[in-house]
């Protein structure tokens, strides 16, 4: 995942397709509030949910800049 450019209302970020279609699917899940149980997350999104989770927040950090909190209270770096 690479940042090719940035301006304050536009980003390029170019991914492998299939980190995309993962974090697309895995968006759509949150916005439908679909809570799908563990052994089912994989076939609906493509992807462990661990890998999920990392995807987007590489992409935050990639993004945003800031250190996206864990599910256990500590920041990612």
């Amino acid at each position: 995942m690479h940042l090719i450019s940035s301006d304050e209302n536009r980003c390029t970020v170019e991914l492998p397709k299939r980190e995309l279609i993962i974090a697309v699917r895995a968006l759509s899940e949150l916005a439908n509030g679909i809570s799908p149980p563990e052994w089912e997350f994989p076939i609906i999104v493509g992807a462990e949910r661990r890998e999920v989770r990392q995807l987007l927040v590489e992409l935050h950090q990639l993004l945003v800049g800031k250190p996206q909190p864990r599910g256990d209270g500590t920041n990612t770096r």
